[in-house]
């Protein structure tokens, strides 16, 4: 018998043992704030590959932006593959509003090229296109296209 109660002890000490987490449980603000950095992370590059066939079956990554004249024209964050016979690589496109008020609106739009086979120097570009309009429940109207960053009153 006190063999036995041996037996159930060092059983009830394995289960205990067993039960306990490999990695604690973070319990201040800032390990726990870690810890979904670290899950955000690890989400990402499970995405890679997903993303990688994503562009290259033709398409974009694009993050729209709202509340501006050719939204479509002008995404917050666009990502596309260049697969030309010169250039391989990618493209990434942003466009943020530079300068807004009641009748006027300007766009700076800045594409980045990260290419890993080129025959020539990559330009990146940056330029900003403004639009106007009458009153403020007019349309929008393309007033002109700058290249460099967009200054007070561009156009």
């Amino acid at each position: 018998m006190n063999e036995e109660s041996t037996t159930s002890a060092e059983m009830e000490e394995y289960y205990r043992q067993s039960r306990r987490p490999l990695i604690p449980r973070p319990t201040t603000p800032l390990a726990r704030f870690g810890c979904g950095v670290v899950l955000v992370i690890w989400f990402a590059i499970l995405l890679m590959p997903f993303a990688m066939f994503w562009l290259g079956s033709g398409r974009t990554i694009t993050i729209p932006q709202g509340n501006i004249p050719d939204a479509s024209d002008h995404p917050y964050l666009e990502v596309r593959l260049v697969m030309d016979a010169d250039n391989r690589g990618l493209q990434i496109k942003q466009a943020g509003v530079a300068e807004r008020r009641d009748e006027q609106l300007c766009i700076e739009e800045r594409v980045t090229y990260l290419l890993w086979q080129s025959e020539e120097n990559s330009g990146n570009a940056l330029y900003c296109q403004c639009y106007e309009r009458e009153n403020a429940e007019a349309e929008w109207a393309l007033s002109g296209t700058t290249d460099g960053r967009c200054e007070d009153g561009s156009q």
